[in-house]
């Protein structure tokens, strides 16, 4: 969040505080400033309830982001002009004295929830955030997190706001360098050519790299700071432009207002999740919002357009608050749905109604008395220090945390659960499972290489899954075993768009077909077919249709490039991370087998595995395998079975308990062959090894 002027007093007339700071003339206090960030706010915050209508919500940040750059390049400014440099001291003082304290009371009050809310398992993951957050290297932890298909839910991440905070303070950090650089590059007659300059280039460049990253890897491109410079730089630019006396008609004013208006809303209610962005598309916020502040001024001037709306006490109020808002409504959001689940309409709006009064209370209480302390702001070595020591103290309790829940982590049961939860297929280690970007992969040949039998394991993470079941099935019996696998890319001819890397999958359906062309020269006796049914939604007949159609076309293309064809039926899920869940019933003194079970698998589900069959029934050597009676004989069935943790998340088979099902799958893989299932290769004739 974007920081007023120093010496800007908080609430205006109606304020509690009103007697505390007056404004003066030398404050530069600008309210249509104010106004704007309650818009970008209060789009933030129901685009986060997930309240109905703002499905571009998200670009409030992007308003956020101009503000600061026209507030911050305009302070350093005045203070170039007052005293011919910037003392870094005082303006890192002032920084830390208006963010540092909100901000640490959120996140030591996020702490002490998820202290409560989490089991050890989720604590030692919130805590590494917790850490990030605390250093201001949130946004980078997260744009890891969110290209990363092993991460758990990064949405359900309660300080994953905080990104936008740490890109920000990235900011504070470069830019008195980079207007310091400028200004003892020459004359101080060319300071101003050369800063527009040096603005003109960030904006090229970052703009061109956050196209670039959009089009490419979305998660970096949203959450880098380098990607989003040029939206802090057009902010930079409109302060010099207006340091320099510019002024603006009045009709032409009200026009820019208007025009940025219906920019940095027309975004909001038009953008969605499936946008990319921040590419060419977060034009519309960012020129939106340097608009909407050339015009405002003029127009609160004459009490009239966008700045006198901009002016209203109400939009001054929330403005007051924006910077506590931002903070508090994502931990509160998080943790609701966590206790309540699906939120229903009244549930958000209470929830939102929550968020304005710990605002309140903590821009009374913490945010502006430690802000305006005249003790801290006497000495810049004063505010230095107390922003120091606060972030030191948070760290050591986040690593407090960290320590305490790796400590509970060591008691034999939870040992088993944690686990359960790290170990992932081999494949993932040895490259045999291509990543979001990988279109190749090398030989990826398990078991004896000159083995009897030669299987095909193909699909997605779902089909990754079952690996250590086919391993010790091929190394039992002396077989061999290709694993090709792509992380949320089914093995079917389906077109999907990817929302981690924020675009069409492109990457999955060159793999694909690189992969079946390497089948067809491998010339298997079975290719395995298995993936998630998680790609079209039960109960949409034009998206099974399509799913189906897909499908067909891949089994008739491995059909012709192998002996036999087999369609494995996707495993039931537990819709919860089994771990964690285990964990915290652990944690809390329940009985894990009873608090974390599986349901009955859902119709959807069905839906789905039934135009499958259907697919296969087309194709003449195709045959189908469900292992979910197997998996789950009688629901509800427990996520701990013998000792067993049968999830490693919330989809994806354990690998102890994928080895289990390796003679379930040989007695289905060799169904109908007059085979032992635990014989070796030495007890089968060469005429009984094929499917």
């Amino acid at each position: 969040m974007s920081c007023l002027p120093d010496g800007v007093p908080p609430f205006r007339k109606a304020s509690r505080l009103k007697s505390m700071h007056s404004v003066s003339p030398a404050s530069h206090y600008q309210p249509e400033i104010q106004g704007l960030r309650a818009i970008a706010v209060m789009l933030v915050v129901f685009y986060h309830s997930g309240l109905p209508g703002l499905p571009g919500g998200y670009v409030g940040v992007d308003v956020f982001f101009v503000i600061s750059g026209y507030l911050i390049t305009g302070l350093l400014l005045r203070e170039i002009g007052r005293s011919g440099g910037i003392s870094l001291g005082g303006f890192y003082a002032r920084r830390m004295r208006r963010l540092l304290p909100a901000a640490s009371l959120v996140l030591l009050a996020t702490i002490a929830v998820a202290w409560y809310a989490y089991s050890p398992l989720e604590l030692t993951e919130f805590s590494r955030s917790a850490l990030a957050t605390a250093a201001y290297l949130s946004n980078l932890w997260f744009a890891h997190l969110s290209t990363d298909y092993l991460a758990e839910n990064t949405d359900a991440n309660p300080l994953l706001h905080t990104w936008s905070l740490a890109v920000e303070e990235q900011f504070y950090l470069v830019w008195p360098f980079l207007l310091l650089a400028v200004l003892h590059l020459g004359a101080r007659s060319g300071f101003a050519r050369r800063l527009l300059l040096a603005f003109c280039a960030t904006i090229v460049v970052s703009l061109a790299g956050a196209v670039f990253l959009t089009d490419y890897n979305q998660p970096w491109a949203f959450f880098g700071s380098p990607t989003r410079a040029w939206e802090f730089a057009v902010g930079g630019l409109l302060a010099l432009w207006l340091a320099h006396g510019r002024t603006i008609g009045p009709r032409l004013s009200i026009a820019l207002g208007t025009l940025g208006l219906v920019m940095v809303m027309g975004a909001a209610l038009v953008y969605s999740k499936r946008t990319p962005f921040p590419g060419w598309s977060a034009l519309a916020p960012v020129l939106g919002a340097a608009l909407i502040i050339a015009g405002a001024q003029t127009d609160r001037l004459r009490g009239r357009g966008v700045g006198a709306f901009l002016a209203l006490r109400p939009m001054q109020f929330i403005g007051d608050l924006s910077y506590s808002l931002y903070l508090w409504h994502w931990p509160v959001f998080i943790f609701a749905m966590l206790w309540l689940g699906e939120l229903s309409l009244n549930e958000r709006l209470l929830s939102i109604a929550g968020v304005f009064v710990l605002a309140w209370l903590t821009a009374v209480l913490v945010e502006n008395p430690v802000r305006f302390n005249r003790r801290l702001s006497a000495r810049a070595t004063r505010g230095l220090a107390a922003g120091a020591m606060l972030t030191a103290i948070v760290a050591a309790i986040a690593l407090g945390v960290q320590s305490l829940a790796a400590r509970a982590l060591k008691e034999p049961a939870q040992q088993l659960f944690l686990d359960a939860h790290r170990r992932v297929p081999a494949v993932y280690d040895d490259g045999c499972h291509a990543d979001f970007l990988d279109v190749e992969q090398p030989e990826c040949l398990f078991g004896e290489r000159n083995g009897a039998m030669t299987l095909v394991l193909f699909g997605d993470s779902h089909a990754a899954q079952w690996f250590p079941a086919l391993r010790e099935l091929v190394e039992s019996r002396r077989w061999r075993l290709y694993a090709f696998t792509k992380s949320g890319c089914p093995s079917v001819d389906y077109e999907l768009y990817n929302p981690a890397l924020g675009r069409q999958y492109t990457e999955c359906t060159a793999w694909r077909t690189a992969t079946i062309e390497r089948i067809a020269a491998i010339r298997p006796d079975s290719v395995i077919v298995t993936n998630s049914n998680r790609y079209v939604y039960g109960g949409n007949e034009a998206m099974l249709q399509q799913w189906q159609a897909a499908t067909e076309r891949t089994l008739a293309a491995l059909e012709s490039a192998a002996s036999s064809v087999v369609l494995l039926r996707d495993t039931p899920r537990p819709y919860l991370s089994a771990p964690r869940c285990l964990s915290m019933a652990r944690w809390r003194g329940k009985d894990p087998e009873d608090a974390c079970v599986l349901h009955v698998i859902p119709p959807d589900q069905d839906d789905v595995w039934h135009v499958e069959r259907d697919a296969s029934a087309a194709i003449g050597n195709v045959r189908t395998i469900d292992l979910g009676d197997v998996i789950c004989p009688q629901p509800p069935c427990s996520s701990l079975r013998a000792g067993q943790v049968l999830f490693r998340d919330s989809s994806h088979m354990s690998v102890p308990y994928s080895r289990t099902l390796a003679e379930p799958l040989a007695r289905e893989l060799l169904r109908d062959r007059e085979i032992d299932v635990g014989s070796t290769v030495g007890d089968i004739s060469d005429n009984e090894t094929r499917l």
